[in-house]
């Protein structure tokens, strides 16, 4: 039986494992960037490779005959240190998010360029997760953030507000905290108050929780009286409905392009990959 090492933390590596699982040896790996990941159903390693040399000691390790990288669109790193492995790849990469004609988007290429084409006066949603927000340190604007896992403690350069989840993020049912109809980005109905801590310019707002179905990030934004999306072309319809919400209100969004594809062989869908791999499970 032959071993495949799937790169994995997208629901297209999810899909991969659960057909290849036994038709293969299948070791999933993880960045670690979630706390709490869902079980893949296969052996699991958590944690970085140490570059691509690291990587292609594991491969030789571990007798890996195959190397899918599912991993997100923006993981550039790890898609560079596979495309340079000696094994067969391939690369599981999800169509991007094209604006359709009513849409106000504007498209930069990195996190820096996002945050000079924000307004000083936004009220901005930051789809980006907690990891992502150093481009926009001291930024005058107020900004909303959405982790899946805790928020961040606060430091010494940001003023952060860490919101308790409400009971709609504590049921698991995907679409933040239940929004209020207060005036500020801090105020929330029926919620815990915020605990804003002076510290500089900059106000963050962190809410917890995965995201929700566009009626839920209507509100979310609505009730926040959001001015400005933020958000990276991840493509896959999880996060669509964000955008959907976005154009229903007319608010503008702010989307970081993809950085270039890697090099060898790429395919969109778990299905290509799953068919890829199966034809190779003879060779």
């Amino acid at each position: 039986m032959k071993r495949v090492l799937l790169l994995a933390g997208t629901g297209e590596a999810r899909a991969i494992a659960a057909a290849l699982r036994d038709r293969f040896r299948v070791t999933a790996s993880l960045a670690g960037a979630t706390a709490r990941p869902g079980d893949l159903g296969v052996a699991t390693r958590t944690g970085g490779f140490g570059g691509a040399d690291g990587l292609r000691r594991f491969i030789e390790a571990e007798g890996i005959d195959l190397l899918i990288d599912a991993t997100h669109p923006f993981a550039a790193r790890m898609k560079a240190n596979a495309a340079a492995q000696m094994v067969p790849v391939l690369h599981v990469i999800r169509p991007p998010w094209r604006p359709g004609p009513d849409e106000r988007w504007t498209v930069v290429p990195d996190l820096e360029a996002a945050a000079r084409a924000l307004p000083a006066d936004a009220r901005a949603f930051l789809a980006l997760g907690a990891r992502h927000l150093d481009a926009f340190r001291g930024h005058p604007a107020e900004m909303l953030v959405r982790s899946v896992d805790a928020p961040p403690a606060p430091d010494t350069a940001n003023r952060s507000s860490l919101e308790s989840p409400s009971p709609l993020v504590g049921e698991g049912r995907g679409g933040g905290e239940t929004p209020g109809a207060g005036d500020g980005l801090n105020d929330s109905e029926g919620a815990p108050a915020s605990h804003a801590i002076p510290r500089a310019p900059t106000v963050i707002t962190f809410i917890q929780g995965p995201p929700g179905a566009v009626a839920e990030e209507t509100a979310l934004l609505r009730d926040r009286r959001i001015t400005h999306l933020v958000c990276r072309n991840s493509g896959g319809g999880a996060g669509r409905a964000k955008l959907d919400a976005a154009r229903a209100l007319g608010i503008e969004v702010i989307v970081i392009g993809r950085p270039p594809p890697p090099s060898g062989e790429i395919v969109e869908s778990p299905e290509d990959a799953i068919r890829w791999a199966l034809a190779r499970a003879g060779d």
